[in-house]
């Protein structure tokens, strides 16, 4: 079914992405549309530089936060090299021919293709001369400060993990693997201030320390090996 896509990488879909996913969903409900997301399986700055960003959520995080907090339709996860590789038109037209778009939103930094020759407004260009809707949205700030997953990094890196959520616009989501009923942070995230936080797990709110990238619950709660997402409430004064 013809869909129109929000672009981007998303990572912990904070209240900038949002702005893009309800503007999706205002075009898709005017042209009788689903609603979709194309994002990426590698952060950019991740593969051009071989350098860790830190990042806020998996890309399984990712697609359920899309798809199940904020009910987008279609989530496509595209590898990141491939995409760099192609130039920037071929990319829009396997947009079209292989996911059905039929328009699209963007930032207003958002960059794709080869090199990042694509921006948006060749985008809007494209839109244009095949007829499809585009919209550009522009950066979203709360309390004049620019709302980007970079600055929520860095709040959460200080312990501030209420301001975090506020950017998010929901509680942090953090997800690792259980054993030994501790849950430990994979290297590619981003690991929050060492502390005692009140979280929720599988529905209760609980305390838990986080320490040397390992998060163990304070309460009385016994967490089954595997794989578990944890809700990151807020840092308890004086941890």
């Amino acid at each position: 079914m013809k869909t129109i896509y929000a672009l981007g990488f998303f990572d912990g879909v904070h209240i900038g992405h949002q702005a893009l996913l309800e503007k999706c969903r205002a075009i898709a409900l005017e042209t009788g549309c689903r609603t979709g997301v194309i994002t990426f399986d590698t952060h950019p700055l991740a593969f051009l530089t071989g350098k860790n960003p830190g990042l806020l959520t998996t890309a399984e995080d990712r697609d359920f936060l899309l798809h199940q907090r904020f009910h987008m339709e279609t989530v496509v996860i595209l590898p990141f090299p491939q995409v760099q590789s192609m130039p920037w038109q071929d990319f829009l037209s396997m947009m079209v021919q292989t996911h059905q778009a039929a328009g699209f939103v963007c930032g207003d930094d958002f960059r794709f293709g080869r090199k990042g020759e694509g921006n948006a407004d060749l985008l809007s260009r494209f839109c244009r001369e095949q007829g499809l809707p585009f919209a550009m949205v522009p950066e979203q700030s709360l309390d004049g400060i620019r709302v980007s997953s970079t600055y929520i990094r860095r709040l959460l890196e200080a312990g501030q993990m209420e301001e975090a959520n506020r950017f998010l616009g929901h509680p942090h989501i953090l997800s690792g693997t259980v054993e030994h009923n501790a849950i430990s942070i994979p290297e590619l995230l981003i690991c929050p201030k060492e502390g005692t936080y009140l979280c929720q797990i599988q529905g209760r709110e609980i305390k838990v320390m986080i320490q040397n990238r390992t998060a163990r619950p304070l309460d009385d709660i016994w967490l089954e090996n595997g794989k578990l997402s944890v809700w990151l409430l807020k840092k308890m004064a004086g941890r």
